[in-house]
């Protein structure tokens, strides 16, 4: 499984979402699920399952699955 797919997987189970209705394209506000509690849950998730730790500092940039697969692609080198 690529990382991507893992990725929309994990934001899909933390949104409580259907996998298909997790696009590059979406965004948080993007749904009534993703507002700024749904992407702690994202976030807090994306770190437990996939054992990373996500910088403060970008944590304000991760506001699309695009920008959270690229961000975690980054961190895993």
């Amino acid at each position: 499984m690529s990382i991507s797919c893992k990725i929309k997987e994990i934001i899909a189970d933390a949104l409580h979402i259907p996998l298909e209705s997790v696009t590059d394209e979406l965004s948080i506000g993007g749904i009534p699920q993703w507002d700024s509690m749904g992407n702690i849950a994202v976030i807090a998730a994306l770190e437990e399952k996939l054992n990373i730790e996500i910088p403060i500092e970008d944590l304000f940039d991760l506001n699309s699955v695009r920008s959270i697969i690229n961000e975690i692609v980054k961190i895993n080198g």
